[in-house]
């Protein structure tokens, strides 16, 4: 069954949280299947203000700051079924043509961000099919006790549906790095668009009081009614800046796979100068 819904007449939770304090400390990570952890130390450095020297270094990030990018913002639909423990833990969902997407949960104490996935796709035989990365994960700053989702990209049709990432490798970042500039956005409406394939269309709102310019990103986790993942699906914004207080639409279409949407977990997010 199809979800059709919009956000104002969900009967279930949607959940949109609001960080006070991003919590400042080392880069860590964390392998719930015991994979080697590194630090995650690649957060983009933003350009130097035109007025000033060439030279100039950008201030640093305050990560005890309630900025726009301590914020974090999550619509969900449905309870995902999730695994958790009291460290970053990953929960894998089924294979697509090119990609195994996941959720992610934050069971530490700590607000973390810029969280990566990467490791080895192999079959259900044990072979190995290549290697990949996620390629962002929404939000981008996820409370302790929070959730977030993403996919591990490997490559066009490497997958089979029996595939799966062994001993994925988990690398985020405690608190914020010192030159953040992801800042997320709003979902604050969703629905199915009238079609073959259930597509999906929606608006997203900027709350902040800063500029948020593209690529701004929106993904899209669909759960069956039990709360398993079933998919990951992403595309971008209609606009490619959004300013104060305004909105976005945008499209997710879902390739016409037939994938169970009973619930979901919906996230956006785009970039800033602003420090």
């Amino acid at each position: 069954m199809h979800l059709r819904a919009t956000v104002r007449s969900m009967v279930t939770v949607a959940a949109i949280a609001m960080i006070a304090a991003a919590c400042g400390g080392e880069d860590t990570t964390a392998a719930p299947t015991d994979a080697p952890a590194t630090e995650n130390d690649s957060d983009p450095e933003p350009d130097a203000d035109e007025d000033e020297d060439d030279d100039a270094a950008p201030a640093e990030l305050d990560a005890d700051a309630d900025g726009p990018q301590a914020y974090t913002s999550l619509l969900v639909q449905g309870d995902p079924d999730l695994t958790a423990s009291g460290a970053v833990a990953l929960t894998l969902g089924p294979a697509g043509r090119d990609s195994v997407p996941f959720l992610i949960y934050n069971g530490t104490d700590d607000t973390i961000s810029r969280v990566e996935v990467s490791g080895m796709a192999v079959d259900s035989d044990g072979n190995t099919l290549g290697s990949g990365r996620s390629q962002g994960v929404e939000p981008n700053v996820i409370a302790p006790g929070g959730i977030g989702f993403g996919f591990v990209y490997v490559g066009p049709d490497a997958l089979r549906s029996s595939a799966t990432i062994d001993n994925p490798a988990i690398d985020y970042t405690t608190g914020l790095g010192d030159f953040e500039n992801i800042v997320t956005v709003d979902v604050t409406d969703l629905t199915t668009l009238d079609s073959d394939f259930d597509d999906f269309t929606g608006t997203l709102t900027n709350p902040h009081d800063i500029e948020v310019t593209g690529p701004i990103s929106v993904g899209l986790a669909c759960l069956d009614d039990t709360g398993g993942l079933t998919g990951v699906f992403s595309t971008f914004a209609d606009r490619d800046t959004i300013e104060p207080g305004g909105t976005s639409t945008f499209t997710i279409s879902m390739y016409g796979d037939d994938v169970p949407c009973d619930g979901y977990l919906a996230g956006a997010s785009g970039y800033t100068e602003d420090f």
